[in-house]
C-alpha cells in the first residue's frame, strides 16, 4: 500500500481495460459525423473541444444496451466489493474471552502476541494447579 491515489489508478487501469466498447456504434456516429462535416466543413461534430457543447445534445442519448452493460458491471462491482469484506462466520465452540466486538479484537491481537507465552499459565489456570 503507497497511497489512495495509485489504488484509484491502478482500479481504473483495471476497469478500463476489461471495458469493450462498442466499436460497430462507434463507427456508425464517427460516419454520421463525418457526413454531417463533408456538408459544413467542420469537424468538431466528432473530435470535440474542450469549447464544444454537443455533448449536450437531445440525441446524445445512450443506448438501452450501453446503459445495461453500465449497470451489469456495477453490480459485478458491488458482488466482488461485498465477496472481499464479508463478514466472518460465528465460532459456536470458540471460548468468549470478551464482552463486545472491540474487545473480542483487541483479545485476539492479545492472543497473537502472547499465547505462546502465557499457555501454561491458562492450563495450570483450568486445571486449578496454579499458585
Amino acid at each position: 500500500f503507497i497511497d489512495y491515489a495509485q489504488i484509484a489508478a491502478k482500479k481504473y487501469r483495471k476497469q478500463i481495460n476489461e471495458f469493450k466498447p462498442n466499436l460497430q456504434e462507434y463507427n456508425k456516429q464517427k460516419q454520421i459525423a463525418m457526413l454531417s462535416s463533408l456538408n459544413t466543413g467542420d469537424t468538431s461534430d466528432f473530435y470535440r473541444d474542450a469549447n464544444s457543447t454537443a455533448y449536450a445534445s437531445i440525441d446524445s442519448k445512450p443506448s438501452t444496451e450501453a446503459v445495461n452493460r453500465l449497470v451489469k458491471d456495477l453490480e459485478k462491482q458491488v458482488e466482488r466489493r461485498n465477496k472481499f469484506s464479508r463478514r466472518r462466520r460465528w465460532d459456536e465452540d470458540a471460548e468468549v474471552t470478551y464482552i463486545n466486538e472491540r474487545n473480542m479484537r483487541f483479545n485476539k491481537k492479545l492472543s497473537r502476541a502472547y499465547d505462546k507465552y502465557t499457555e501454561e499459565i491458562k492450563a495450570n489456570l483450568e486445571r486449578g494447579t496454579a499458585l
